[in-house]
């Protein structure tokens, strides 16, 4: 049960996150956005994939594919669109 209400959580900010990478797809610039936080997501994302099977929660291990893609695909558009001096 625990396994579905993290994973339902997991799930919810992968959508987030989606609706953040196409918000910039569109944009095609970051204002007041920093890269640190979505970095810094990322990272807890890989924690989670190494976590989750420990716990045996498969849901979320799969939900945590997810999140990771997302962060992933939002840091790669925010280096393609980031401003050159």
């Amino acid at each position: 049960m625990y396994d579905f209400i993290n994973a339902s959580f997991e799930f919810g900010l992968a959508f987030i996150l989606y609706l953040n990478m196409r918000r910039l797809r569109i944009d095609r610039t970051i204002k007041g956005v920093s890269w640190y936080s979505t970095g810094f997501t990322s990272l807890w994302a890989v924690w989670n994939l190494l976590y989750y099977p420990y716990l045996e929660q498969w849901v979320s291990f799969v939900a945590g594919f997810g999140v990771l893609f997302m962060n992933s695909w939002w840091l790669y558009l925010a280096y393609q669109f980031r401003e050159r001096d």
